[in-house]
């Protein structure tokens, strides 16, 4: 894995190894934070390496979503995620097994330095190699009849292999066709991945039964890449190749890490003892065999969406969606606390239907045991997404 004395001679890491008083630690080494990649970026990762790439143009900037953290600059290779999807695909026998294939991206449009498909733009202009982009709206829920029909169209034109999507757009399309009454059939891919933001367990099991094919978790970030593959089993591998994942606990008795990662697959800004700020569920016989076998059960949301029951114990965004999903109508909610006045808990349903009076009762008398905070339902037709395009499961006011 990464050299340490190589590493040293970036201003980033001689910095940091150099005051580790104050820093968290992970086995005697600081921890990498956004914040000190973002802190004088880009000179902070300068070397000779960097500074020919510039002057040769090999290089491309972008910004990560801003889904754990706010947004941040980084910089890689041009073309960097072709060599990334031939490394995920060849660790996936479904993916493995086909040399050339097409691919439907479907999750946000935000834009970035290299991807921007807001508004009126051309299938044309939205395929890039074999991968099609299909969405061009900000919010699905704003999604029209033309819209749906359009994505369609383009679907069943591409015939697209795989589908790598955001599960929560993926699912307002095939809401929104019902709900238009739109009988056109949809090409169906050999498999289907979900990345880019938490997928709650109903809006998988509604994918799984519209398209009948496998669908998969995948856990990665812009930074790094795909760190955890969702296999057969349910279980979560790690991503083979220029990569290393350590476990920093966070609530060992309740089988919590936090996700570290060491990686040099991008060679003009490596990482160390990367802090992710992503929570994974780890069980002991996991973790026990993880040196040699590194899988993980789940990743249960983000650090900064961890909140606090009523003992001072910790609930994860996956300790709330175990029991939503037990109202299978719920596809998208959200938890709005107000300090320790009011929680408001607002829900989309499938069919765009009220909860019965039963089930709300059974949501608020769950989130009351759990908080002791007296709490709200309320049915909505939509919850907007945030400005990274992604969808907040717990938000928290002041």
């Amino acid at each position: 894995m990464l050299n340490i004395h190589e590493l040293e001679s970036l201003p980033i890491y001689k910095d940091l190894l150099s005051e580790k008083s104050g820093k968290k630690t992970y086995n005697d080494y600081p921890q990498l934070l956004k914040s000190d990649i973002a802190k004088n970026f880009p000179n902070n990762f300068t070397c000779h390496k960097l500074e020919n790439a510039f002057k040769s143009k090999q290089l491309e900037f972008t910004t990560t979503s801003g889904t754990t953290s706010d947004k941040m600059q980084i910089i890689r290779k041009k073309d960097w995620w072709k060599e990334e999807y031939n490394r995920v695909y060849s660790q996936v026998p479904i993916l493995s097994e086909k040399k050339e294939f097409n691919k439907v991206i479907f999750t946000t449009a935000i834009c970035s330095s290299s991807v921007c498909h807001i508004g009126k733009t051309t299938m044309k202009q939205r395929i890039s190699g074999n991968i099609l982009y299909v969405n061009t709206k900000f919010d699905p829920f704003s999604f029209t009849p033309e819209d749906i029909n359009r994505i369609i169209d383009e679907i069943n034109f591409f015939k697209p292999y795989y589908i790598e999507a955001d599960a929560v757009y993926l699912s307002i399309f095939l809401m929104y066709k019902k709900k238009y009454n739109i009988s056109k059939s949809i090409h169906k891919p050999k498999i289907i991945t979900l990345s880019y933001e938490f997928s709650n367990k109903n809006i998988k099991k509604y994918l799984k039964k519209y398209f009948n094919c496998p669908v998969l978790d995948f856990y990665g970030s812009t930074e790094f890449g795909y760190a955890f593959l969702e296999n057969k089993d349910g279980n979560m591998k790690m991503c083979k190749g220029k990569l290393q994942v350590n476990l920093d606990p966070l609530n060992a008795s309740k089988n919590l890490y936090v996700i570290l990662i060491s990686s040099e697959k991008n060679e003009f800004m490596p990482l160390f003892n990367y802090r992710s700020g992503d929570i994974a569920e780890v069980t002991q016989n996991q973790l026990k065999n993880f040196d040699s076998d590194p899988e993980i059960s789940r990743i249960v949301g983000r650090e900064r969406d961890i909140t606090f029951d009523k003992n001072n114990e910790i609930v994860t965004v996956a300790n709330i969606d175990d029991f939503v999903s037990t109202f299978d109508n719920i596809i998208l909610y959200q938890l709005e606390f107000f300090e320790k006045e009011k929680i408001i808990f607002r829900y989309v349903t499938y069919d765009f239907s009220y909860l019965s009076d039963a089930d709300k009762n059974k949501i608020s008398n769950f989130i009351y045991n759990l908080y002791a905070i007296p709490v709200d339902i309320l049915y909505q037709i939509c919850i907007p997404p945030e400005i990274s395009g992604k969808f907040s499961i717990i938000k928290k006011c002041c």
